[in-house]
């Protein structure tokens, strides 16, 4: 069974993570804003967004003092991520980059 969670009071966050390419441009920006459009109108609550490559990311495990201020979003919250442990800098690096 499906569960109904458009009258769900801050229960469903929509997390994405984006490359820098997929906001690059006109054209890339009037498409996220089409999706942000589209999620409110289906009544979306919350977004939260990450826009950062992978190339960034790794560049950031060997050069930490060049990216010091470097955030990302990870288990519901915001935090540097030269700071975080190896393993989940690889975890966030892994994740799935989309593309719009």
């Amino acid at each position: 069974a499906k569960i109904d969670t458009w009258r769900t009071t801050n229960g469903v966050a929509f997390n994405c993570k984006f490359t820098t390419a997929a906001v690059a441009g006109e054209r890339e920006l009037s498409k996220w804003s089409d999706l942000v459009r589209t999620y409110i109108l289906l009544k979306g609550q919350s977004i939260q967004y990450t826009v950062v490559d992978n190339e960034a990311l790794k560049a950031a495990q060997t050069h930490p003092e060049e990216y010091r201020d470097l955030i990302v979003r990870t288990g519901g919250y915001s935090a540097f991520f030269v700071e975080l442990d190896k393993e989940t800098q690889d975890s966030i690096i892994g994740r799935t980059e989309h593309q719009v």
